[in-house]
């Protein structure tokens, strides 16, 4: 995906809004509603994918960030399944990347890598107005399972 410079750029380029006003009908269809999203979605990265139980999907990140001289972030990692059939998406698992603590990064953006038939989240945040800086790996270790890999 192209660098991004704002939170509406991001929802254009991810096809979540339109440029007409109002929703568009495809955007009814599936109950989005602009005026609910949450301000603090700063990321949204989707990839990689899923098969557990004979159900199948993707992986989808979520940045939060509030606050504005100190910035505080959270990471979300999604399992979901589309069924175009039923114009519906759904999601099999969500969780909060908790080995990070909230009150003290402000996270860029993660990324999702398959190494060796497993995929992995990549994600780097600093602290201290920009001056300590730190990544973090993440094993998807399965359905809902977030493992935090040691640093090396």
């Amino acid at each position: 995906m192209p660098h991004v410079k704002s939170l509406t750029q991001l929802l254009l380029a991810l096809g979540l809004i339109t440029c007409v006003p109002g929703l568009s009908q495809a955007q009814k269809q599936i109950g989005f509603d602009v005026s609910k999203l949450d301000p603090a979605l700063t990321s949204v990265v989707s990839g990689g994918y899923w098969e557990s139980g004979g159900k199948r999907g993707s992986i989808r990140l979520l940045v939060f960030n509030t606050g504005w001289d100190n910035v505080r972030s959270r990471l979300v990692v999604q399992w979901i399944e589309e069924q175009p059939a039923k114009d519906r998406i759904l999601i099999h698992a969500s969780r909060d990347v908790e080995a990070i603590p909230s009150e003290m990064w402000a996270l860029a953006a993660p990324r999702i890598e398959l190494h060796n038939k497993r995929w992995y989240v990549i994600v780097t945040g600093a602290s201290d107005g920009g001056r300590i800086r730190r990544t973090w790996k993440f094993e998807l270790a399965g359905l809902g399972v977030v493992r935090e890999q040691p640093n090396r």
